[in-house]
């Protein structure tokens, strides 16, 4: 007898398949002890039943089991998730190579300007002290010719512009030293903002991956319970199927042993009345025969 194959179960992540166990691979249930119920209802009326059973398929498995063919993608694939989650929940990996260089950058940067430029902006602004210095002097001497200024006065002038110079090299270094004050506190508020999105990026990452791995999860898990739960329910039905039509099987072998045995009564009293009735004594073989047909009538009616 062919059996159409049970539906899948397609309310997890992946589709399950349905399929049929061969009786003779996979043995029948029993109940309890066999040769106890074949002492009590007779050994030919429970194999009959047994084998009613497997014909009509309630056997293990005879209703199909649902089996997953993508268990080993699915594991894979949760193998992958995981993988991803646990790149992510660890600072030590969650990171990429680049970022890190990146803020290592800045924080070695954090000290401000470096030597070498700070020595650059100091030449730089210094040509110009001293630009403006050697033209301060060239046109004071050019007015103390015109006005035949000389002696302690023309020094006195000279050492003016000199005081003026040391005045703006001093004004350089300070401003300097400002300068480079304001760049470790921008270079310190940037790389804070920076550590900051770099970990909120970081974190977010953690919860989604994280998520989506639970999820995965989930699916999986639903899955597998609802293959489990329709298997369950697949060998709840052979076992009641099968304790069902053994027992018609009983009942059924049962009544043909006992036609078997009305008609070997019958017949039994048939041979005789054939006896009586050669021996002459004819209302014997009469009733004999009334009966006999009277049990025979019984027996096909049951």
């Amino acid at each position: 007898m062919s059996k159409a194959k049970g539906k899948p179960n397609t309310s997890g992540a992946r589709h399950a398949s349905t399929e049929l166990v061969d009786p003779s691979k996979n043995p029948a249930f029993t109940y309890g002890d066999n040769a106890a119920l074949q002492r009590t209802l007779g050994t030919d009326q429970v194999k009959f039943g047994d084998a009613l059973g497997n014909w009509a398929g309630f056997y293990e498995g005879g209703l199909g089991r649902e089996t997953d063919p993508y268990a080993q993608e699915g594991s894979d694939i949760l193998s992958r998730y995981k993988g991803i989650a646990d790149k992510y929940s660890n600072p030590s990996t969650a990171r990429s190579a680049d970022v890190s260089s990146y803020l290592d950058q800045m924080r070695a940067g954090l000290a401000g300007y470096s030597s070498p430029e700070l020595q650059g902006m100091r030449e730089q602004a210094q040509k110009g002290i001293d630009t403006q210095y050697q033209t301060s002097v060239g046109q004071t001497l050019k007015a103390q010719s015109r006005a035949g200024v000389r002696g302690a006065s023309a020094l006195a002038q000279q050492q003016n512009l000199e005081r003026q110079r040391i005045g703006s090299q001093q004004d350089l270094e300070q401003g300097l030293f400002v300068k480079n004050a304001d760049e470790k506190w921008n270079r310190l508020n940037q790389y804070g903002q920076a550590v900051q999105g770099v970990e909120t990026n970081e974190y977010n990452k953690m919860l989604d991956t994280t998520g989506q791995y639970s999820g995965q999860m989930d699916k999986a898990r639903t899955s597998n319970q609802a293959m489990q739960q329709f298997n369950l329910d697949r060998l709840a039905a052979e076992k009641s199927g099968r304790a069902a039509t053994m027992l018609s099987g009983v009942d059924m072998a049962e009544a043909r042993r006992r036609a078997k045995m009305g008609d070997a009564r019958a017949q039994q009293m048939i041979d005789t009345a054939n006896s009586l009735l050669k021996k002459g004594r004819g209302t014997e073989a009469s009733n004999l025969m009334i009966a006999a047909s009277q049990s025979n009538g019984s027996n096909s009616g049951n």
